[in-house]
């Protein structure tokens, strides 16, 4: 009776395994010789396959996926849903890659098409937010050495980044 109740203790402890925190992260620049948006968006790796297993069931692990693959294009399409920068509503960035990382994170890495930058940037960033109210995402934007930063919650969704021009 011990052992049959210390085993449900363990299944019941794994069962309900979940973080303590939800975060999400994103480091952009704007590169003023090829005019183009570089992005990298780091997430917890299960967190972003569970989101996207809800409306794709047979998505593969993240780590097996292939460049160009369908896979691929069904996650580019759920992170570019939750993860928008755009620029006098100019929002063009595109999925180059990814690294799955050992600590159970994956960074994504993107880019824009050449677009020109205004004054204004607009973000919106609610990756995750739909899962876990908890979520907090922060980006951070590089532009000719200034550093704006900005964090979501959920609540707070859309940002709206006023860049010095020098």
């Amino acid at each position: 009776m011990k052992h049959l109740l210390l085993a449900l203790l363990l299944i019941t402890s794994t069962l309900s395994y979940s973080h303590d925190y939800f975060f999400a992260f994103a480091e952009v620049e704007y590169n003023d010789i090829s005019k183009k948006l570089e992005a990298t968006l780091t997430a917890s790796t299960h967190d972003v396959e569970n989101a996207i297993r809800e409306t794709k069931p047979t998505l593969k692990n993240i780590e097996a996926i292939n460049l160009g693959s369908n896979d691929f294009k069904v996650v580019e399409r759920y992170l570019l849903q939750h993860f928008k920068v755009s620029s006098n509503n100019e929002s063009n960035l595109k999925l180059i890659g990814f690294e799955v990382l050992m600590s159970g994170v994956t960074n994504f890495f993107f880019e824009s098409s050449q677009m020109d930058l205004k004054e204004i940037l607009t973000v919106e960033f609610d990756l995750l937010m739909q899962q876990h109210q908890e979520q907090q995402n922060k980006i951070t934007f590089y532009y000719r050495n200034q550093t704006y930063s900005r964090p979501f919650l959920f609540d707070v969704r859309k940002q709206e980044i006023k860049l010095l021009k020098k």
